[in-house]
């Protein structure tokens, strides 16, 4: 990047420049300069010597050459007259004068002076390449320390994140922890309470202990006793019940304990006279008690007290989180300090390289001029093919681009497709519904009807029962008549009047049509078209 500005810079103050005319010595160096002194003096300075012209075997051309070069313009009249007419006195005198002022031509002090120019630029030249390979290597330094600060951030983010989550689960925890103890504390404040009125009751019942007691009663205080001593020693084989208590227990013992004061006052005053032996019994038991509730309170109170162990070792991790963070936070500042210091570095370097490339490029000659000339062309040359590769992956990109559209297009077609699909069968969808609401409203009217059905049929069946079997001759039945019993009594009556009509016909008696022939076809056509009534009926009677 530093020689690409050197180049812009130098080749625009090229152009700025006007053109002068190329030389030798200024281009040339130490050793050319050297070389062309004695041909100088010989040519140039000395008029008065005819060896200017005559005696040097390169020709008037080159002293002409020479002196049009190298003698400034102010001067050049006097050397023409040396020239011309190197025998006249005047001549002479005036070539004596200025041969002692042409002791140290101006052109010397020039090259001395573009020597020490030169061997300046040669050292700064060192210099800068120093600079440069040092700025390359800063550069490294800074890429490495760019990821590794890219690396420690993502790291402490990391970290932050966990830390944040872990503190967030601990408040969690510890709320958790705080109600659990609250509840704890409210269970051991009722248990103390507990503990309180029992003795107070203890201490009631000794002081009314004078009076003897009954047997029977102070056989139930036992048992109550020994129930709450068993209560005390589950409570301490499960200490999930002791570390979540429950309010329902204290209530309970609350209740137990209301339930047993008038009981003890009702056996103390019906006792009257009881021996010491239960009373010594009686006294056992409640010490029993007293101390089952005792153990259990202590049991309470140790847990209580590692629950407070446990919050103040949370909260002291919870510290130290929080000191660890604030020491990742300070190195965090630290390296970011650093790489500002380091940016700081890197731009005092990068304007030193500019100035200098600066002033380097004012002082280049025209073989740099070709060098750099030659590098623009290689970079043109790999730009020109770096053109073409980025034109083909372009061209690349343009066609997965036209592809990408393309399925694109098709899925946005293909999501319309759904989309109709879906709302087609969305009205489909409603269009069943509303079917299964008439459905369910022609069932509901079917069901009405049925019933109504039912309810004719049921009234035409006693009817029928009642037409069946109250002919003379009949036996009322005993139990239940299935249909297809009543059918066929109805059927044998009807056969057995038809024979018998047709009999009177045939002694020739005068009968009366029988009316009812057309009520028989019509109970005659069920069992032609209605061949399901008989297996209902069947079924039926297999069911009773």
């Amino acid at each position: 990047m530093v020689d690409g500005q050197a180049r812009s810079t130098h080749s625009m103050r090229d152009e700025d420049k006007p053109q002068r005319p190329k030389t030798a010595l200024v281009s040339g160096g130490t050793s050319r300069s050297r070389t062309i002194r004695p041909l100088l003096r010989q040519t140039c300075w000395a008029p008065h010597v005819p060896s200017t012209p005559h005696q040097t075997g390169e020709g008037p051309r080159h002293s002409a050459a020479f002196g049009r070069c190298l003698i400034p313009p102010h001067k050049v009249g006097v050397s023409r007259l040396t020239q011309t007419s190197p025998n006249d006195p005047d001549t002479r005198q005036v070539g004596a004068s200025e041969d002692k002022e042409w002791k140290t031509p101006w052109y010397v002090t020039l090259l001395k002076e573009k020597e020490q120019s030169l061997l300046v630029l040669a050292n700064e030249i060192s210099r800068l390449s120093e600079v440069e390979s040092e700025s390359v290597r800063k550069d490294s330094e800074l890429s490495a320390l760019r990821e590794r600060l890219q690396d420690e951030t993502q790291q402490l983010r990391r970290t932050h994140e966990n830390v944040v989550r872990a503190q967030a689960e601990l408040i969690l925890d510890l709320t958790e922890e705080v109600r659990r103890l609250q509840s704890t504390d409210k269970e051991l404040q009722q248990k103390n309470q507990l503990v309180a009125d029992l003795q107070q009751e203890v201490t009631c019942l000794r002081e009314g202990s004078l009076s003897q007691k009954d047997q029977h009663a102070s056989g139930i205080h036992q048992e109550d006793a020994l129930h709450l001593q068993q209560e005390v020693t589950c409570r301490r084989e499960d200490p999930s019940e002791l570390e979540e208590p429950s309010t329902d227990e204290a209530t309970a013992l609350m209740e137990m304990e209301t339930n047993q004061e008038p009981h003890q006052s009702e056996v103390i005053y019906s006792a009257g006279e009881e021996p010491s032996e239960t009373r010594d019994e009686l006294a056992n038991a409640e010490n029993n008690l007293i101390a089952a509730l005792e153990r259990a309170n202590q049991t309470l109170e140790k847990e209580l007290e590692e629950a407070r162990t446990n919050h103040k070792m949370s909260s002291g991790t919870l510290c130290s989180m929080h000191r660890i963070l604030s020491v990742k936070e300070h190195e965090l500042l630290t390296v970011k300090t650093e790489l500002q210091d380091m940016k700081k570095k890197l731009k005092d370097r990068m304007t030193q390289l500019q100035t200098m490339s600066r002033k380097f490029s004012c002082l280049r000659d025209g073989k740099m001029r070709d060098e750099l000339m030659m590098t623009l062309e290689k970079e043109n040359y790999s730009l020109r093919h770096l053109v073409v590769r980025l034109q083909e992956r372009l061209s690349q990109r343009e066609q997965n681009e036209l592809r990408m559209c393309k399925q694109v297009c098709e899925l946005e077609e293909e999501v319309r497709a759904e989309k109709l699909q879906r709302s087609r069968l969305r009205k489909e969808a409603q269009v069943h519904e509303q079917l299964a609401r008439e459905l369910q409203l022609s069932i509901n009217s079917s069901q009405v009807s049925l019933e109504q059905l039912q309810s004719k049929y049921e009234r035409l069946r006693v009817k029928v029962i009642q037409a069946v079997y109250s002919a003379p001759g009949t036996k009322p039945p005993q139990k239940e008549i299935s249909d297809a019993a009543i059918y066929y009594t109805m059927q044998k009556i009807i056969d057995d009047r038809s024979r018998f009509h047709q009999r009177l016909v045939q002694r020739g008696d005068k009968v009366p049509s029988l009316a009812i022939s057309d009520a028989a076809a019509k109970l005659q056509r069920p069992r032609i078209m209605n061949p399901n009534l008989c297996l209902f009926c069947e079924q039926d009677e297999n069911l009773k």
